[in-house]
């Protein structure tokens, strides 16, 4: 066997000379026609040219026999000067000592993958992967053929992904700890507002005791402002006016021994300025006054002239109102999670849907195209490769989305036992406003008794305010005389529990009523259309269902029913 470095003198005419000769060796016939086998060898050299690779033949002495076009564009030399020319010459002494080692492995028989970063002859550095495949004949080594592709681009978007990951991971390491230290304010916040609810309550339990039979504090002032009465349920409110309350303080002077104890939080750190305001009030007789005291409470004072130019003035304490109106504004942000919660589970069974069936003409197409292939397949192993390839990453994609379908359609609420007359009741606290703001009258049938179902509060709270919203909208379009809403509870021995809510509004149009619970259909000028199939879900996961009463011939009429429900004590 030739050695590495024992090569004879080598020229593009050898080398086509050396060809022929090979092809007389392998086929056994020194008759071949060499006409067809150039026309063949062109044909062949066409074909490789037109390849994104570089690749071409190398013999036992390391010089080219065989070259495409991107041999020649890398290496910035003619065919002519290539073929025959020695790796040695070609090869800068860094590219050389860069292969050797693989180019000892071939010869010996081993076929060659790797990945190397090279410069050429052009100047360009490039990410290249390199094939060596020996050309073995009768257990000889006669030469080995190389294909040498270019994965700069793919190299450098693994580099960019990786410091896009390493950005990420950054990123998430400051998240972490922002909300290590939010979670540390937080508790501390839930510890200080335990501690002060805690006090409030020893002071409402003290309150209470001492003063069982008293709601208001009472305070009676003449015309000139002097204090001619009052009742022990002031010095409950105003600790700071205890021992001044005699008769014939004026009503100034209390506000001042008030404000300038830090009892009432308004006038912390400007006293003169807010006495000034609340006389104001006081004097003008605007009506109700809130007041937030230091300690946390809310006291509403009201005050009123009598005949005699005197003023009474009550005083109520309405911390518990205001801590209802906290809870109902938390519901109502529990509530929007829900509908967020639920959009994304729509907008996902929705993308599933409508992308199944693309990947489903994507699988089509590539079947299609490898039984055009299947006589063909040994000359476009790699296209046939592909496809198949292409098949398989387009059924687990079809798989992934039926999995993500699935799991929105199976999805199980957390429920519990609850009163559906509780819940509409509930539900009507947060729409009455609005109600009153549009001019709507509404009836109310629910039973006497407890309509107990198995449900999740929040999520059905959010059915029923969906349900009411719509009919709202509807009649605003309607004259303000006429507008009614209508919502009733009813215990059904075959459905269960049924609930509707009908209206006298515009009603729903023929051309949307079969449509109308699919997403983004909606008859707003405004809005996503996910209300109604939000309401849906929500309805079906509690194995129930939300249906449009098409008998109803004024306005629209929707009903949902869940089952299960028992009337309490039944």
């Amino acid at each position: 066997m030739n050695r590495i470095g024992d090569a004879p003198d080598f020229s593009p005419a050898n080398a086509r000379q050396a060809g022929e000769e090979r092809a007389v060796l392998r086929t056994g016939n020194p008759d071949v026609d060499f006409s067809r086998l150039v026309e063949e060898n062109n044909r062949l050299q066409q074909i490789v040219d037109a390849l994104p690779a570089m690749t071409g033949y190398v013999d036992l002495n390391q010089r080219i026999v065989f070259a495409n076009r991107q041999l020649e564009s890398w290496y910035c030399l003619s065919r002519d000067d290539l073929i025959g020319m020695s790796l040695r010459d070609l090869f800068t002494d860094e590219h050389y000592h860069t292969v050797e080692t693989l180019l000892e492995q071939v010869l010996s028989g081993k076929e060659v993958s790797q990945e190397s970063t090279i410069t050429y002859r052009d100047g360009v550095c490039r990410d290249v992967h390199l094939n060596y495949i020996p050309d073995v004949q009768d257990g000889r080594v006669l030469g080995y053929f190389f294909l040498v592709r270019d994965i700069s681009t793919r190299k450098r978007a693994e580099r960019e992904l990786r410091q896009a990951y390493e950005k990420l991971d950054e990123r998430i390491r400051h998240a972490t700890a922002a909300l290590e230290s939010s979670n540390r304010e937080l508790r501390e916040e839930i510890r200080i507002r335990r501690e002060t609810e805690e006090q409030l309550r020893a002071n409402q339990e003290w309150l209470d005791e001492a003063l069982e039979s008293m709601t208001d504090g009472f305070l009676l002032f003449d015309s000139d402002g002097c204090l001619v009465a009052s009742n022990s349920r002031i010095v409950d409110l105003f600790p700071s006016i205890r021992g001044k309350l005699n008769p014939g303080v004026s009503f100034r002077d209390l506000l001042r021994i008030s404000a300038g104890s830090g009892e009432v939080r308004e006038a912390v750190g400007r006293v003169d300025e807010w006495l000034e305001e609340r006389m104001a009030d006081y004097l003008n007789q605007k009506g109700s006054v809130e007041v937030q005291l230091s300690d946390g409470r809310w006291i509403m004072a009201t005050d009123r002239r009598t005949r005699t130019g005197g003023v009474v003035g009550l005083r109520t304490d309405i911390t518990e109102r205001k801590q209802a109106e906290e809870k109902i504004r938390q519901q109502q942000e529990q509530m929007a999670a829900v509908l967020r919660r639920a959009s994304m589970g729509e907008m996902a069974s929705a993308l599933a849907h409508e992308l199944s069936q693309p990947l489903t003409a994507i699988t089509y197409y590539a079947r299609g195209s490898l039984r055009r292939l299947e006589n063909c397949r040994d000359r476009y192993p790699e296209v046939v490769d592909a496809l198949e390839k292409s098949t398989r990453e387009a059924e687990r994609a079809k798989a992934i989305l039926s999995h993500v379908g699935e799991f929105v359609r199976n999805s199980v609420p957390s429920v519990n036992e609850h009163d559906m007359v509780e819940i509409v009741n509930a539900v009507f606290e947060l729409a009455e406003a609005s109600l009153r703001r549009n001019g709507i009258k509404w009836r109310k049938n629910l039973p006497n008794a407890a309509v107990l179902v198995q449900v999740n509060r929040i999520e059905m709270e959010q059915v029923v305010f969906n349900l009411i919203r719509n009919s709202i909208d509807s009649l605003k379009q309607a004259p303000s005389q006429d507008r009614f809403l209508s919502v009733s509870v009813v215990r059904d021995s075959r459905t269960g529990c049924e609930v509707s809510v009908s209206d006298n509004g515009s009603g729903i149009s023929d051309d949307i009523v079969g449509r109308l619970f699919e997403p983004y259909v909606t008859t707003k000028d405004s809005g996503l259309g996910m209300g109604l199939p939000i309401s849906r879900t929500i309805v079906e996961s509690h194995g129930g269902r939300l249906r449009v009463d098409e008998s109803c011939t004024t306005g629209a009429r929707l009903i949902f029913n869940l089952p299960d429900a028992r009337i309490d004590g039944a």
